[in-house]
């Protein structure tokens, strides 16, 4: 009927033996699950899954919100105090414990000294390490399980938020001579590849440009508010003679036989699939709105996630319903308490 939605809880796993707790967040809300923080699990270990106690918090519609409520709750609950809770990072995407621990640069200064001590005693080591991990990843089992943890959209806006971090951090001068190192390897590696690798790659290239998820990715990032800016801030900085080379590159291409209409091609029947994509999800957004109209007329009260949970739906369907009862006068919201849902009641009846 809808698109399947998950309570996404943040929940509060207390000991009932030394009163300490740990904030977290799930987004399929297993009632099983008590965190698994590594003080947390220690302290599990140590005191029984039975002295330990979890209460919900607050919902969450998406991965977004259940990122940020969860750094809300840690800081407003000071859950990182050692004395008080059993949390160790500021929460969000991922479980990071290190880059946000007060103690990080001892950390890492600690990890690198016994990573070389390790490969100075046993030099052998980070050979057998290397052919280990070659030979794991020609498991096409592991190598889709790897996909799908390290390719997640939130594993990849953290990844990209750590580079963007360090990148920071570093001077104007560390920042151009590392670019200038990377434009030297590419341009090595480069020189490097046999006339039958260099033809390959090209061809391949050609092959992703073409696809519709490249065309799909490209007319999507030109939307973008800040792509003209950044766009004039690149070639800005770039030399004359780069410039020269980019546009001859692109004329020769666009030379090529069938290569405009075959670009062409691809563009029509990506917008083709995109405009029956975007009325099958209205249809169905539309028949979900009428049937839970209609459900909400037999009602007296009711919650949002009551709705939700009924006809499995997202949480924006659900309020545009509830917005446009409200204008027409047929039902009213009820007052907020604490972290108990809002109750909706119809206009003849009593606010809660």
């Amino acid at each position: 009927m809808g698109i399947k939605f998950y309570f996404m809880v943040i929940y509060k796993t207390t000991n009932l033996i030394n009163g300490k707790f740990y904030i977290g967040k799930d987004a399929k809300n297993n009632p099983k699950y008590l965190g698994s923080g590594t003080i947390l699990l220690n302290a599990i270990k140590k005191y029984g899954k039975e002295n330990f106690i979890k209460e919900i918090i607050c919902h969450c519609s998406n991965l977004e919100e259940l990122a940020e409520k969860e750094k809300f709750y840690i800081k407003k609950f000071n859950a990182q105090n050692r004395e008080i809770a059993y949390n160790i990072g500021e929460g969000g995407f991922g479980g990071d414990n290190i880059s946000h621990n007060p103690n990080i640069d001892e950390i890492k200064r600690k990890q690198s000294e016994a990573n070389k001590r390790k490969y100075k005693k046993h030099p052998e080591l980070r050979e057998k390490i290397s052919v280990a991990i070659k030979e794991r990843y020609k498991d096409p089992d592991y190598y889709e399980k790897w996909l799908k943890v390290n390719k997640a959209p939130e594993v990849k806006i953290k990844a990209k938020q750590t580079r963007q971090e360090n990148w920071d951090k570093l001077t104007k001068e560390e920042q151009e001579e590392i670019t200038k190192r990377r434009g030297i390897i590419k341009k090595e590696n480069w020189e490097n590849k046999s006339e039958k690798d260099k033809n390959e790659f090209i061809k391949k290239m050609i092959e992703i440009n073409n696809s519709e998820e490249h065309v799909k990715k490209s007319v999507e990032s030109r939307k973008r508010p800040e792509y003209k800016e950044l766009m004039h801030t690149l070639n800005t900085n770039r030399k004359p003679e780069t410039l020269l080379k980019l546009k001859e590159s692109a004329t020769e291409q666009w030379k090529e036989e069938g290569r405009k209409e075959q670009h062409a091609e691809t563009m029509k029947n990506w917008h083709a699939k995109e405009e029956n994509k975007k009325r099958h999800n209205d249809s169905i957004r539309s028949q979900v709105s009428f049937e839970i109209e209609k459900y909400i007329d037999s009602l007296d009260n009711f919650t949002i996630y009551e709705l939700m949970e009924i006809f499995t739906t997202t949480y924006s369907i659900v309020t545009t319903v509830l917005f446009k009862k409200i204008k027409q006068g047929k039902i009213i919201k009820g007052d907020w308490h604490g972290n108990k849902p809002i109750i909706y009641k119809k206009v003849n009846n009593e606010v809660c």
